[in-house]
């Protein structure tokens, strides 16, 4: 199986699971997403994957971010690399 995830980050600690979807449901149909806070940081940051339905969406939100387009308007985050489904 392709991988589907991309890890997104860092984000604001604020951000709940839902926003996370949220913001890359523009390139496809997102099955999940979720935000892992660090214990213990002093940084009010977090990070998060999100998973879609379709390798082909995770290779549009990857490519828009690096085109500069997406991800300005919630603060600046990166996308890692696409993780491998398990």
């Amino acid at each position: 199986m392709a991988p589907t995830r991309i890890i997104v980050g860092p984000l604001p600690t604020s951000t709940s699971d839902a926003i996370l979807r949220e913001m890359f449901t523009d390139f496809g149909t997102v099955v999940e997403g979720k935000m892992y806070k660090i214990p213990n940081n002093s940084e009010p940051f977090a990070f998060g994957w999100v998973r879609f339905q379709q390798e082909s969406a995770a290779n549009l939100a990857i490519q828009a971010w690096k085109d500069g387009g997406f991800g300005r308007s919630h603060g600046p985050f990166f996308i890692v690399d696409k993780l491998a489904d398990v």
